[in-house]
This record gives structure tokens, sequence and C-alpha cells, in this order.
């Protein structure tokens, strides 16, 4: 899993260029990461692949879902 404590909103705020997030986001996590650290944008691979490493298509809507859900 990866450590999200590690960032900070005060470290993506200060970087120069805009940040964006990556790394084992899901349909699950995407909402709250993002709410909290308020990155400019994320990046989904494996969080929305099935067992035979394929993307999923029903993965892929429900993390589209779950990303506009969020307030910022």
């Amino acid at each position: 899993p990866v450590n999200w404590s590690a960032v900070s909103v005060e470290w993506i705020t200060a970087q120069p260029v805009p940040v964006f997030l990556a790394g084992k986001l899901t349909p699950q996590t995407v909402g709250p990461i993002v709410q909290h650290l308020k990155p400019y944008g994320v990046d989904v691979a494996s969080g929305v692949e099935d067992a035979e490493r394929r993307k999923n298509a029903d993965a892929m809507h429900a993390f589209v879902q779950a990303a506009k859900q969020i307030d910022i």
C-alpha cells in the first residue's frame, strides 16, 4: 500500500509545478485522498485492473464517478 501520510497539503502547494497523485488509487480511495491532499490531478492504472491485470470498464467508470463526486 501507498503511505499517503508521507505527503502533505503543504508539500503539494509548495511545489513549483502541478502535482499529480499516482499509485494504488482505486474508486474507493480516490475521493478521500483527493479531498485531503487537493492535488492538481490523479493518475490511475492498476487500481482499475481486474485479476488478469487488464483494465476493467466497470472499475474505470466507478473511478471516474468517484472522482466527479469530490468536493474540493
